[in-house]
């Protein structure tokens, strides 16, 4: 019974993969799904249990009853505290969900789970497994499933589970069910509208054009050719951005795929700073969330620009009175946001960031995620030329945005937030030979996850050589 329930449930038949699961419970406990779930407690005699039979009364109204209430309807007063301790362990969950779309295919979905029962050793061993299924409008087809596990230690915590749904035309309503997979009549059902949500227009990716690969000789100056002793043509992306990056002072988004080059881009406009300005007043900012980023970037553009074009690269270290020495000393300063962001807190940075003329932001795609709203309130600020939000101090110089992000689904709103001009936006998507598949891995800890996730790969990656 177990084996025909993974293969329904990887057909995705919603309404035969509930009742294969009820009849898996059924062959374990013993029981028929018909009978009161109060059976599946051993400690309750036969005779009450006969009583409750007899009563027409819905499972769920049970959970509102009192003691004294559950005495009176089996008419054994003395065996009403016993039964509602009974019930009150019984697996019960209660759900919330919010539901964002994505992308105009893909709809995000935050769903948290709150234990709603007393959890007992001897009923409920160390763990409780449940199946979080994601059903269509209709009940019909499963849009996602995935094993959620309770464990005892985390019996009084809130769990959010984070999954995302593939949509072709958006319907009223979806249902989340969670389902004990061990308790007969442990189910919560959950419908989640979506009357209101605003899904995003579906722009067209950009297109790879056939380009003849640019060589490196096309950046006309010798110190800079120097500096790409490695190869002697960019690349397809980086041959279609040259011209807007290296050629004009328009601000550029620039999502494509994970190894396109996109540091390279970034090096585009650095080197177009350095031409137009001198080397006293230029100043080029260079912001990413991840602080190992942040190092690898700062070592290898310490050797390129450092000792390539004597240029002062810094990177900032997180104590304020270094960190201002070290901004007013560097011509090309890199951070992580965080630090970036409490700096600019300074008055005496305020004044010294007025002078930044190119400002880059790497991994522009995490926007979303839990430190966004700092990506977001330092680019918000280096666009509207307020440092600090304080009307008194104002940048009145023209300062370049850069955006490097990962292809996303919402490259267009990007790039009219930064400010990228029709010319300056582009947005590739990954081959058209490439095809994504997807596999979940339910396990939390990073280390175990990593080694579960060694072997599926393993096997995808013999399959396809």
């Amino acid at each position: 019974m177990r084996a025909l329930f993974e293969i329904v449930l990887k057909r995705g038949w919603a309404q035969l993969a509930e009742k294969v699961l009820n009849l898996c419970k059924m062959v374990t406990k013993r029981m028929w799904s018909v009978q009161t779930p109060l059976c599946q407690f051993n400690v309750i005699p036969s005779h009450i249990l006969t009583k409750l039979k007899k009563k027409d009364l819905t499972w769920e109204k049970y959970f509102n009853l009192s003691a004294q209430e559950v005495g009176e309807l089996i008419c054994v007063p003395t065996m009403g505290r016993k039964l509602h301790k009974l019930i009150r362990q019984f697996p019960k969950l209660n759900l919330v969900a919010h539901v964002r779309p994505t992308t105009s295919a893909v709809l995000g979905v935050e769903l948290t789970i709150t234990p709603d029962f007393a959890w007992d050793d001897i009923m409920h061993g160390y763990v409780e497994p449940f199946w979080v299924i994601v059903e269509d409008k209709d009940g019909a087809r499963i849009l996602h499933h995935e094993y959620f596990l309770l464990k005892k230690q985390h019996i009084e915590e809130d769990h959010t589970l984070n999954f995302t749904v593939s949509i072709k035309c958006l319907p009223p309503q979806y249902s989340i069910h969670v389902v004990s997979d061990k308790w007969l009549g442990s189910q919560t059902v959950l419908p989640v509208s979506c009357y209101h949500l605003i899904i995003p227009e579906n722009y067209p990716p950009t297109e790879l054009l056939d380009l003849q690969p640019l060589p490196v000789t096309a950046l006309r100056n010798p110190s800079y050719e120097a500096l790409y002793q490695d190869f002697k043509h960019f690349n397809p992306v980086q041959t279609q951005v040259f011209t807007v990056l290296y050629n004009s002072d328009d601000n550029v988004l620039v999502a494509a795929p994970t190894g396109s080059g996109k540091t390279i881009c970034a090096e585009f406009a650095i080197l177009r700073h350095h031409q137009i300005n001198t080397n006293s007043v230029m100043r080029v900012v260079y912001l990413t969330p991840n602080e190992t980023l942040a190092k690898q970037q700062y070592l290898d553009w310490d050797k390129k620009f450092g000792n390539g074009l004597k240029l002062k690269v810094v990177e900032l270290s997180g104590d304020p009175q270094i960190d201002l020495k070290l901004l007013r000393e560097g011509q090309i300063i890199v951070s992580t946001l965080e630090k970036w962001d409490a700096l600019n807190r300074s008055w005496k940075a305020m004044v010294i960031t007025k002078s930044v003329s190119l400002f880059i932001i790497d991994q522009l795609h995490l926007i979303g995620e839990q430190g966004g709203h700092v990506i977001e309130g330092t680019v918000s600020r280096m666009k509207s030329h307020d440092i600090g939000n304080n009307l008194l101090i104002k940048s009145y110089s023209k300062v370049r945005l850069v955006g490097l992000s990962t292809s996303v689904g919402n490259a267009k709103d990007l790039g009219e937030w930064i400010g990228a001009t029709s010319h300056g936006f582009f947005n590739f998507p990954l081959g058209k030979s490439v095809e994504i598949q997807t596999q979940g891995v339910d396990v939390a800890n990073f280390e175990a996850r990593m080694q579960a996730m060694t072997k599926p790969t393993y096997i995808a990656i013999t399959q396809l050589v």
